[in-house]
């Protein structure tokens, strides 16, 4: 583990883990298609929600693999195989089987509800959804993607340990990666971004999102050239900026570019441009925002995961039982954020007190 704690690092993992709460509350209003993998569209959507979900999610779950390709490495290198897999199944694995069993289901049920209309809502009826919800991973799936690149990272770190005796990623493969993605998004699709629910997700959308937790390996061995690539300056803000612009503009019209294959490779190699300039802006933000240790932003940190693990159901349950009181979608998307993170951070905190009234904090 690095040798000086990385608060900047810990402030990130809980403000990206927190922002699937926005994430998940604006799909309801985005003008976009989003029926194929999201339930319900409100009657009244606005284009700003589409930039927003847009936004957060080209860099969000990227930031997430980065950090745990880089964690990964340095728990192996501090303790060693076994006691890096014990703190990952206890860290991962556990919360996803957990989750999974007692989550899921409000999840599915939920779907449900919006999709098909029920007109009986009953705590008792998620038991006739449990057994469905076991065949899909929702919000969980990053979870899911984590353990298979986990052992991956594991075949590799044992045979290199073994023939080549130095754990390490080339300096030089960075190029290589973002290349390989591109390549990804061209023949698999660029709508591999979004990833599957399934236990059998498409191929290209585990190797996109595999590309991101090898940064993170590489980052792990070469965390000062990282540091010094994520220095914000005006000239690397602007050019930021005019990715990402770009990059929006060819999404609004997309129905033009999509059809030619000179567009689908530009779309392909704009969202990984624009997913890069967001990762290296927001952690060069957070380095400057967050280097010194702040009490609230560890406590953040800490309830982050779980908030993100429960936070689901809630932003689902709550659009069903609001959505006829609402007429303007900012009004709504507002009420469901603020009473999701509210709802998920009470939840957290009884969980906490009860953890240590009962002598189990950990």
């Amino acid at each position: 583990m690095p040798s000086k704690r990385l608060h900047d690092w810990d402030a990130l993992r809980g403000i990206m883990m927190l922002l699937g709460i926005v994430l998940h509350a604006g799909l309801s209003f985005v003008d976009y298609p989003v029926l194929d993998f999201w339930p319900y569209k409100f009657s009244k959507t606005n284009i700003f929600f589409d930039f927003i979900v847009t936004v957060i999610h080209l860099y969000r779950v990227p930031v997430f693999f980065i950090i745990a390709g880089f964690f990964m490495t340095k728990q192996l290198d501090k303790y060693g195989q076994k006691k890096a897999i014990v703190k990952r199944i206890k860290r991962i694995l556990v919360p996803f089987v957990v989750a999974m069993l007692f989550i899921t289901p409000w999840v599915i049920y939920a779907f449900a509800t919006l999709m098909q209309g029920l007109d009986e809502i009953t705590f008792v009826g998620v038991l006739d959804y449990w057994r469905l919800s076991l065949h899909y991973t929702v919000h969980f799936w990053f979870l899911y993607y984590l353990m298979f690149f986990y052992l991956v990272h594991l075949l590799y770190w044992n045979l290199l340990k073994r023939y080549v005796g130095k754990i390490s990623v080339h300096p030089e493969i960075v190029p290589l990666i973002l290349l390989a993605q591109v390549l990804v998004l061209f023949f698999w699709g660029n709508d591999s971004i979004h990833a599957s629910y399934s236990f059998l997700p498409p191929l290209g959308s585990v190797l996109y999102y595999f590309g991101y937790y090898t940064i993170g390996i590489w980052v792990s061995d070469n965390l000062a050239i990282f540091e010094s690539r994520i220095q914000l300056s005006r000239s690397r803000i602007i050019k930021y900026y005019g990715i990402v612009s770009v990059y929006l503009l060819v999404r609004l019209f997309e129905s033009f570019f999509r059809p030619q294959v000179f567009g689908i490779l530009l779309e392909a190699i704009l969202t990984v441009g624009v997913s890069v300039s967001l990762i290296l802006f927001t952690f060069g933000l957070f380095k400057i925002l967050f280097a010194q240790e702040k009490k609230w932003v560890k406590q953040m940190a800490q309830s982050a995961y779980f908030v993100y693990l429960i936070h689901l159901p809630i932003v689902l349950w709550l659009v069903i039982f609001l959505k006829d009181w609402f007429e303007n979608p900012f009004a709504f998307f507002f009420v469901v954020v603020m009473a999701t993170t509210a709802l998920s951070f009470t939840l957290y905190f009884a969980k906490a007190y009860l953890w240590e009234k009962i002598g189990w904090k950990k």
